[in-house]
């Protein structure tokens, strides 16, 4: 009987297709980097935070005594430090909007090559094209929020787990030192991905020794295991203690735990469309990933009946699901558990769409881990090009309307003088809730002003305990803007003996808009009697107040 003209046609065409694999995956990273270099800021929600505290770093470094009277290092070694290491490496060299480029194109090229190190580990076959589903998630909704060291997590976790299967049987004390670096990485990058790791470990590990002990595998032996056991434990010793420590910090701080606000109705529509991939305005950006979903609930049935087809002319045995490459399919099952009846916060918050990010990387680890016929290679080629083109073309849309903005704020740091106190005043939100769906990630907008200079920002939400860079608490001066007393955000109260400073600066967004609402009448009146109006932005809508008699 002659095949289908489609089996025939994407047969050849995946011919063709795989003997150029190298260059269609580098025209993917490409297409990928390409959102990085097409504007000149990379707008998202808390990067403005990440590169003011890199700034800080970079001051401390230099010795400069305003902002160490300010700011200090954190005692604690915290899960948060390799986004604001690396930026503030590039920052020592580049201003800010060129530093955060670099850290994030570096961001691209890592996770893009730490993924296929790992699927490359599990299946060394070449010419596999459904391990390119890690293109769409290269940027997920984490990383454009500018969770960076969240972002960067998933990068040594992929490294982790790749050098343990390949080097599993014969683990070195080098290769222990090696894989505990590894997954000392990991918990530098973020505490909760570091408890990621931990638990898809040790759903790896013993399903994969069940495996072996179930198909009598002449790689296993008694001796072997507990080596296996024994080179694990030693790798995750200095990082479990590092996180012990800051997990009993954190809970000091807040130890709140509160239930997902969603239904299991809601999270279910939300895995759908992997909103877990949207970064700005959901009606928007959500067609471009309802294609994906399909094709990865597709491959999955494709798997399913060729694995039931092989278990009937018993070519294959059900223990195959405990396989190196099919370990991950638990993996993901574990975290769609949690995504759907977990806490949503448990100190941190946000955690379910954390969970159903990682079910959706073990989702896709599993499915590149397979072998599908060449028509659904095609088709998956097809679908995830599409969804990478969709994907990128609506975020730089966003990215070039808030450069405008993001433009307008930087124009206030000429008029501000090195060394000073500023102060930011909020936009009120009593406005369209349509709108603020639209605008919800310029929160942090107006730290652009200060990225760059060595300047002192009360509205710094990233000092508390967590993060690397905290409120000097010995010498934290008690800071008035006209009357008012302003605390820096996060920061207790400041004893009345500590000595008095002046808030030199304040900057608005939204400037109309500010002056209209009667809500702001006090700080109205503050800026009115204490400050004057140095300068409003050329589209007018950001503006600097300089506190009257100042430099």
């Amino acid at each position: 009987m002659p095949s289908c003209p489609i089996i025939r046609f994407t047969g050849v065409l995946y011919e063709k297709l795989v003997k150029h694999e190298r260059w269609i995956f580098l025209l993917f990273l490409l297409i990928s980097l390409l959102q990085l270099w097409m504007t000149r800021f990379i707008p998202s929600l808390d990067g403005p935070q990440h590169l003011y505290n890199a700034n800080v770093m970079v001051e401390l470094l230099k010795g400069n005594e305003l902002m160490r009277s300010f700011f200090d290092i954190n005692e604690v070694i915290v899960g948060y430090w390799s986004g604001h290491f690396f930026l503030s490496f590039f920052k020592l060299f580049f201003p800010a909007w060129l530093a955060e480029k670099l850290f994030l194109t570096t961001y691209v090229l890592a996770m893009v090559f730490s993924f296929r190190y790992l699927v490359r580990a599990i299946n060394p076959s070449k010419g596999n094209f459904v391990a390119f589903l890690i293109f769409p998630f290269v940027y997920h909704s984490y990383l454009l929020m500018g969770y960076y060291s969240f972002s960067i997590g998933a990068i040594f976790f992929f490294l982790a787990f790749g050098y343990w299967i390949r080097y599993q049987d014969q683990m070195t004390l080098k290769r222990i030192i090696v894989f505990g670096l590894m997954v000392l990485g990991i918990f530098l990058s973020h505490g909760l991905v570091y408890l990621f790791f931990g638990i898809s470990f040790l759903i790896f590990f013993f399903s994969s020794t069940f495996y072996r002990i179930s198909t009598k595998s002449d790689k296993f032996k008694l001796k072997l295991l507990l080596n296996k056991a024994g080179s694990a434990v030693l790798s995750f010793i200095p990082s479990l203690i590092l996180w012990i420590i800051y997990i009993r910090s954190v809970m000091s701080i807040n130890s709140t735990i509160a239930e997902t606000s969603f239904s299991f109705a809601e999270l279910v529509k939300f895995l759908m469309r992997i909103k877990l991939l949207e970064g700005f305005y959901s009606k928007i950006e959500a067609p471009g990933y309802i294609l994906l979903f399909a094709l990865m609930a597709l491959l999955s049935i494709v798997f399913l009946v060729l694995f039931i087809s092989r278990l009937k002319d018993k070519s294959e045995k059900i223990t195959m699901l405990f396989s190196d490459q099919n370990s991950w399919i638990f993996i993901a099952l574990v975290f769609l558990g949690l995504y759907l009846f977990a806490p949503d916060r448990i100190s941190a918050g946000n955690l379910t769409n954390r969970f159903g990010l990682f079910f959706f990387f073990g989702l896709i680890i599993w499915l590149s881990a397979q072998k599908f016929p060449r028509t659904f290679q095609v088709l998956a080629l097809l679908i995830i090009l599409f969804s990478v083109i969709y994907a990128r073309s609506i975020h730089h849309r966003f990215y070039k309307q808030y450069n405008k903005d993001i433009s307008e704020i930087c124009e206030l740091s000429e008029y501000m003088e090195p060394n000073s106190v500023m102060y930011y005043l909020p936009e009120s939100q009593h406005w369209d809730p349509d709108v603020f769906k639209l605008y919800w990630t310029q929160i942090h907008f107006q730290l652009y002003a200060v990225v760059d200079a060595p300047l002192v920002h009360l509205k710094n939400p990233q000092c508390q305990g967590q993060f690397p860079v905290v409120w000097n608490l010995e010498t934290l001066p008690r800071c008035f803007a006209g009357p008012k007393q302003v605390n820096p955000s996060g920061a207790p109260e400041v004893p009345d003996t500590y000595p008095e400073m002046e808030v030199d600066y304040i900057t608005i967004f939204y400037n109309d808009r500010y002056w209209n609402d009667s809500t702001n009448a006090e700080w109205q009146g503050i800026l009115k009697e204490y400050y004057e109006e140095v300068y409003v932005s050329s589209g007018g809508k950001a503006a600097l107040w300089r506190r009257k008699g100042s430099r």
